[in-house]
């Protein structure tokens, strides 16, 4: 009874966990660029199950029998680790020429003004004081030769990335990627950074191009993600009617059959 109150009471927890991963991404259902998280669950290691003869125990080695296997209990589940969906999200026009999106993989290398290098999908920038192209929070779009800075006038990318400020190139925008087995870790709603920090980034192939214009909107499916939420919110009722049902057994055999 213990073993299945246990059971059934890590059920609550992986659904819980469930729902919070599910609820972050459709809280950033409307952030641009962001790519949601995926948790899994899984069965949890099994243990074996043996019938020990204890009283048996006084019987002389030789004909002394060992414990019989039983075969294994379950221990209920557990949940993976978060990975995050690197899919591509919907490519949506937005006509401002500071507005990027990239079509393929990859990520914009931008940098603090404390100097951390991080990298995103969000193509949302805009001009600082100085003509420096800067996201929301002043974070610098970099480019081969540092942050890129671009005159008050009309402002060309090029599909390879390539900046053109009045017509004259000014700079690259780094468009860089990762190997694939490189765990990243995000900061923020859409940015991220290689959980080790050795990790060595690298340019994009040919295959990634940069649309002016346009924004990359939230890889989220609002759909998936609700019916999702209703099937870990039912896990989590069922699991939580299974922990009442075996303190209710447990209880009954506390108090009445302790009587016997």
């Amino acid at each position: 009874m213990i073993r299945g109150l246990y059971s059934a009471a890590a059920g609550m927890i992986a659904n819980f966990t469930r729902q919070e991963t599910i609820s972050n991404n459709l809280a950033n259902l409307n952030t641009t660029g962001f790519k949601q998280d995926l948790i899994a669950i899984r069965q949890a290691p099994e243990v074996p199950e043996a019938r020990q003869l204890s009283g048996l125990f006084e019987v002389p080695y030789p004909t002394r029998p060992g414990p019989t296997p039983l075969g294994v209990v379950g221990t209920g589940v557990v949940t993976d680790p978060v990975a995050v969906d690197q899919t591509q999200g919907d490519v949506r026009e937005t006509g401002n020429e500071l507005d990027l999106a990239l079509v393929g993989p990859g990520y914009f290398q931008m940098q603090t003004p404390e100097g951390q290098t991080f990298y995103t999908r969000d193509g949302r920038f805009s001009r600082d004081g100085v003509g420096r192209l800067v996201d929301a929070k002043g974070n610098f779009l970099m480019g081969d030769d540092g942050p890129i800075r671009v005159a008050q006038g009309s402002v060309q990318i090029d599909p390879d990335g390539t900046v053109l400020s009045d017509g004259e190139e000014v700079d690259q925008i780094r468009v860089m990627s990762f190997q694939p087995d490189t765990p990243l870790k995000k900061i923020g709603a859409s940015g991220f950074v290689p959980v080790d920090p050795s990790a060595p980034p690298t340019f994009v192939d040919q295959n990634t191009v940069v649309q002016q214009g346009a924004i990359e909107a939230s890889n989220v499916d609002p759909n998936k993600a609700v019916v999702e939420m209703m099937s870990a919110a039912r896990s989590y009722e069922a699991a939580q009617r299974m922990v009442q049902l075996n303190d209710s057994v447990l209880e009954r055999a506390v108090n009445d059959l302790g009587r016997v």
